[in-house]
C-alpha cells in the first residue's frame, strides 16, 4: 500500500508509516512494502538503469520514472522504476503513486526481480491501472485522522468561538491559555500537568474531616457472673441445737 496526500494524516491502519517528501507532501506506506523498498534501494540505488533494464529489457528511463524518483523521498523512490511496466505514459503524479499502490498488491516487488526473464516479460499493466486505486485511497482517508498541531495536547472544551484551551485540571490557580499562544515548553508543561498533576481533592472524601468524630467506641463486655457457694448442710442433735456437719477431713483432725 502506497498513498500520497498534500495534507498530513495520522493513519489508523496497522503497520502504516508516514514519510514527508522534499515538496512537503506526505506518503503513507505499509511496512511490508517499505521493507521491500529498503532492500531494492540498497541493491539498485546507485544504478537505477540496471533495475529498469531488468524489468523492461531496456535501460531507457522514462519521464514518469524520473519524476517519481526525484519527488518521492528515499528509500521508497526506488519503486518508481516499476512504472516502466505500465504500457503508456503517466502524466499525473498522483496516478504514478496510485500505479505503484496497485502493483504492490498482488506482486511482491522485491521478489519480482528474481523471476526468470520469460516471467518478467509477461508482466505489464495498462493505463486503466490509474482507475483502481481510488477506492482504497478513499477508505484510507475516511479512517485516518487529520493531523493538527494540538492533536496530542489535552483539552477541556472547545468554545463556540473555536478557541481550544489547555486543560487546567479544574484548578483555580492554573488559568487556561489558548494553545496557539503557547510556546513549546508551555505545551510540554500543559501536557505533563494534565497527565500527572491530578488535584488530590478529586479523591477526598465528601465528609469534612474536621467534623468527623475522633472518639473511639470501646465495646462493653458483660460482668463476670458471681458464683455464691451453697450453704453447708446442718443436722439436729435432738436438743434443738443445730450443729454443722463435719467433713471427713475435720473428723480426721480431731482424732
Amino acid at each position: 500500500m502506497l498513498i500520497y496526500s498534500e495534507v498530513r494524516y495520522v493513519p489508523t491502519d496497522i503497520n502504516m508509516m508516514v514519510l514527508r517528501g522534499a515538496d512537503d507532501k506526505y506518503y503513507y506506506i505499509h511496512r511490508l512494502l517499505y521493507d521491500q523498498a529498503v532492500i531494492l534501494s540498497d541493491i539498485y540505488g546507485e544504478n537505477v538503469s540496471e533495475l529498469v533494464k531488468l524489468l523492461s529489457g531496456s535501460d531507457i528511463i522514462s519521464d514518469s520514472v524520473k519524476e517519481f524518483m526525484e519527488t518521492v523521498p528515499a528509500p521508497i523512490n526506488i519503486l518508481g522504476a516499476f512504472l516502466v511496466l505500465v504500457k503508456g505514459e503517466l502524466t499525473s503524479f498522483k496516478d504514478m503513486v496510485g500505479a505503484i499502490h496497485v502493483m504492490s498488491g498482488p506482486i511482491n516487488l522485491r521478489q519480482m526481480v528474481k523471476y526468470p526473464d520469460y516471467i518478467r516479460s509477461n508482466i505489464s499493466f495498462s493505463l486503466s491501472i490509474t482507475e483502481e486505486y481510488s477506492l482504497a485511497w478513499d477508505r484510507f482517508f475516511l479512517t485516518a485522522i487529520e493531523y493538527t498541531e494540538d492533536l496530542y495536547v489535552p483539552k477541556t472544551f472547545v468554545p463556540n468561538n473555536g478557541t481550544v484551551t489547555a486543560m487546567n485540571n479544574g484548578r483555580d490557580d492554573a488559568p487556561a491559555k489558548p494553545v496557539e499562544d503557547m510556546n513549546e515548553d508551555e505545551l510540554e508543561d500543559a501536557l505533563y500537568d494534565a497527565l500527572f498533576n491530578v488535584p488530590t481533592d478529586l479523591f477526598a472524601s465528601s465528609n469534612d474531616p474536621e467534623e468527623e468524630s475522633t472518639e473511639t467506641e470501646v465495646p462493653v463486655s458483660a460482668p463476670d457472673p458471681v458464683i455464691t457457694p451453697p450453704p453447708a448442710p446442718v443436722e439436729d442433735d435432738g436438743n434443738n441445737s443445730v450443729t454443722s456437719v463435719k467433713s471427713g477431713l475435720s473428723i480426721l483432725e480431731s482424732l
